[in-house]
This record gives C-alpha cells, sequence and structure tokens, in this order.
C-alpha cells in the first residue's frame, strides 16, 4: 500500500508544481503559440550525429504532429547551410514525407497553422552563399522558401569582399554599403532582417537604415553575461525601437552568471533584463540547439532542463514563479514573434 501512496503523493505534487503562481503551466502551454526563433527539428544523437526521422510513422514518414506534441512548439525558425539544404528541407515537406509540416511563407501561413494544428517552419540563412556583388538572388532565396537572412555572421565567416554586410562577433565597423543596399531589398521583397551575430555597430547601422523591424533571431545581454556574442543595451533598445523582437538564446556561454551557473534562473535573468530595459513586446526565446538540446560536452550545453525538449515549459513556469502574468509569458513563448513576423512577411 505505501508505494502506491507514494506515487500519488508524487503525481500530487506533481500536478501543483505544474500551477505555478496560480498558472496552470500545462494549459498555458497548450493554449499558447509557441515560437523558437533560432531551434531545429533535428534530434542529437550520441556522439553528435543527427536523426531527422525521430518521429517516424507506420507509412515511414516523419510526423511532425507528433513533434509539435513532444517539443509544445508551434513553429521553428530552421536554419539552413545554404541553396541546397534549403530545396530539400522545403522538398521534403512539398512531397509529405515530413507529414504535418508547413513552409510558412506568408503572414497568413502563421493564422493557417492556429486551425490546421500543423507544425510551422520558417526558414533561416545565417552564413549565406555568395551574393556576386548583387542583391538579384535575394527574390530567388525568397522563392525558394527562404524569409530570414543574417546580415552579418563574425569570425571564421570570410566572404568575397563584394559580398561583406556588415561586421559580426569579434569584428570591427559597421554595415558596408553593399549591406544598405541587401537590408533595402530585403524590405521591399518582405523578408525578415537578423542581426543576431552582427556586432554592435552593425546592429544599429541596420536598425538606422530599415524600414521595417529588425529581429535578432538569437541573442542575449551583454550587461548580464559579459561576452562579445551577447549585445549590448545601446545595441537591443535599437532593435526594439524598429518594433523587433531578441530572442533570448539557452546557450551555455551566452547565459553564465558570474558565478559559473548557467541554468534556468541564468537564463531568465536575460529576460528580466529585456522586460527593464525594451519592455515584454522585444522579447522571444530561440534553442540556437537541436531539438533535445547540446550535448553534456559541448560548451553551448547549460542544463538538463534548457536541453530538454520542452525547455519551454520549464522557462514559463519560472517566469510564473517570478511574477510573469500569463498574457506576459505569452506574448514571451510567441506572440512577440507572431506580431513581427506578420508585420514582416507578405499578407
Amino acid at each position: 500500500m505505501a508505494p502506491r501512496i507514494a506515487f500519488l503523493l508524487v503525481l500530487i505534487l506533481s500536478w501543483a508544481d505544474s500551477r505555478a503562481a496560480g498558472l496552470d503551466i500545462d494549459k498555458l502551454i497548450r493554449d499558447s503559440f509557441v515560437v523558437d526563433s533560432e531551434g531545429s527539428y533535428f534530434q542529437r544523437l550520441e556522439g553528435g550525429s543527427r536523426d531527422s526521422d525521430p518521429f517516424v510513422d507506420a507509412t515511414g514518414k516523419n510526423d511532425f504532429g507528433k513533434l509539435k506534441e513532444y517539443s509544445g512548439r508551434n513553429l521553428t525558425v530552421m536554419n539552413v547551410s545554404g541553396e541546397r539544404s534549403l530545396s530539400g528541407q522545403v522538398e521534403r515537406i512539398k512531397n509529405g514525407t515530413y507529414k504535418n509540416a508547413e513552409v510558412v511563407r506568408k503572414a497568413g501561413d502563421i493564422t493557417a497553422l492556429r486551425t490546421s494544428g500543423k507544425f510551422g517552419v520558417l526558414f533561416y540563412i545565417q552564413t549565406w552563399e555568395p551574393l556576386g556583388g548583387s542583391v538579384k538572388k535575394l527574390a530567388e532565396w525568397q522563392r525558394q522558401g527562404l524569409s530570414i537572412l543574417n546580415i552579418a555572421y563574425g569570425r571564421g565567416h570570410n566572404p568575397a569582399p563584394q559580398d561583406v554586410l556588415g561586421r559580426g562577433t569579434g569584428e570591427a565597423g559597421g554595415l558596408t554599403p553593399m549591406g544598405e543596399k541587401v537590408v533595402a531589398e530585403m524590405n521591399r521583397l518582405q523578408m525578415i532582417v537578423d542581426v543576431a551575430h552582427a556586432n554592435d555597430q552593425t546592429t544599429i547601422d541596420v536598425c538606422r537604415v530599415s524600414k521595417a523591424p529588425v529581429v535578432a533571431t538569437h541573442a542575449n545581454c551583454r550587461a548580464v553575461t559579459p561576452v562579445d556574442r551577447n549585445k549590448s543595451d545601446e545595441a537591443l533598445k535599437a532593435i526594439a525601437k524598429t518594433g523587433g523582437v531578441i530572442g533570448v538564446a539557452s546557450i551555455g556561454w551566452m547565459i553564465e552568471d558570474p558565478s559559473g551557473t548557467k541554468d534556468v534562473a541564468a537564463f531568465v535573468k536575460h529576460i528580466d533584463h529585456l522586460r527593464n530595459l525594451v519592455g515584454i513586446d522585444h522579447i522571444g526565446l530561440a534553442s540556437d540547439a537541436f531539438l533535445n538540446g547540446w550535448g553534456t560536452t559541448s560548451n553551448h550545453y547549460a542544463c538538463p532542463e534548457l536541453a530538454a525538449p520542452d525547455r519551454w515549459k520549464t522557462v514559463a513556469k519560472a517566469l510564473a514563479e517570478q511574477g510573469y502574468s500569463a498574457e506576459d509569458i505569452q506574448k514571451i513563448l510567441g506572440l512577440n514573434w507572431v506580431r513581427v513576423f506578420k508585420a514582416i512577411l507578405p499578407p
């Protein structure tokens, strides 16, 4: 009898724990539209390899409906390495190899996800292929399914001089004349301009010239964790001033506090800082990781909770415990991204 009583007690405590600060977190997640602004639908396997088919059904199709239930996400911004990767991923969705998935190209596609129940994918490139000193390729990339382009990456990515758009982490300088042309063309095409890896000067320059909201798909606060990859308060305010959103990333070294802690509380400190600095309407969430996070040997690894597929449920609970309202949590979970994506993408 004692084991059964103990089991029931665990269930009751678990249920009570999920209702943080009077909120039913399970229901909150179910009722929310959850966006991961730099995530992956690949699952990390032991040894660092990846599995693109973790939810194969009886017909051999990868069922993204099950993936949505597993991770609690409605839409993921998926980073692809170039044109070949982009076309391959889009084709898998188009031909049904990935069931219950939808490529998001237009604002209306996001609205449709609400009723279809499908898993949405917004495609993104952060280390772009050569433009050849011209903006003409952008329209073709958009036609293929690309919606977001990162303006600058930083050390380790060395495009030809005519293709340098701006300067990234660890580099000096700002937006180039070619970069200005690319931002203007992306505004015209209604593509989303990302400055996640751009240095502060490039970020501020992009925000100055863009006619549409600018986003940082995965970037944190240097005032909280002082590493170059994170952004200064000035750069973060510049993004918010355009109406954009900053996706707080769950990368260990980007959230680490002075004591070396890289847990959910350390992650939430970045959200707290942004709330005080730019307001709740400019905060989102970004994994920058596999569906099941980074391996424990990776410098990117933070903690078990932030590596778990349902990491945003844990973050929502932590926010509720700190007094964030249900409305504010839902904005952070995805509604802020939905607002910005709908404002930029074609109708």
